[in-house]
């Protein structure tokens, strides 16, 4: 069955890609945990440009993005963690619980996860009083609670919201991987 052809999340999602390869170009030399978080972003967000554009690839599509939804998080706070020359074990345990949570595919654990990985990101970012990665989170928070509404607001939809707000979020902790601490 082929679904119905939205453009304007195709190009929310292709904004999105462009906005991860920036923050994999920003951050390769710094962090290829981040490197790897941008990159399963990025590849879930171009089958979203050729879902929404042609009507197909749905269940490629939601696969990846519950992938990148389990991974993303933990990836992207393994980076900070390692930025912030906090203990090791820690990575190593998020690591391995993201890969777990990718493998079984429930969206809800990888929820979880993500959200548990915010609070502690926001943790880091009070105790650092780091603003630019408070700022990052705030904008994924955001984000995912827009993105529960499952609506249109106004004449853009909450999908292509999720997807701006995303788009900045990324850049913001790709700014804050590669800064001189």
């Amino acid at each position: 069955m082929v679904e119905e052809v939205r453009y304007a999340t195709a190009f929310s999602d292709f904004v999105l890609v462009c906005c991860c390869f920036y923050a994999i170009y920003n951050v390769s030399s710094a962090s290829w945990f981040a490197s790897i978080s941008f990159t399963v972003i990025a590849l879930a967000a171009s089958l979203g440009v050729l879902r929404f554009s042609t009507g197909g690839y749905k269940m490629y599509h939601e696969k990846l993005s519950n992938i990148g939804a389990s991974l993303a998080m933990p990836l992207i706070l393994t980076a900070v963690l390692r930025h912030f020359s906090l203990p090791e074990i820690y990575q190593a345990v998020l690591v391995v619980v993201a890969m777990v949570l990718s493998i079984r595919g429930k969206r809800s654990e990888g929820e979880m996860l993500a959200g548990f990985c915010i609070l502690c990101l926001i943790g880091i970012s009070v105790a650092y009083r780091h603003q630019l990665l408070g700022c990052a989170c705030a904008l994924y928070v955001i984000s995912a609670v827009i993105l529960n509404f499952k609506t249109v607001m106004g004449v853009v939809s909450t999908t292509d919201i999720f997807h701006y707000l995303i788009s900045i979020a990324i850049i913001l902790f790709s700014f804050v991987l590669n800064e001189t601490l």
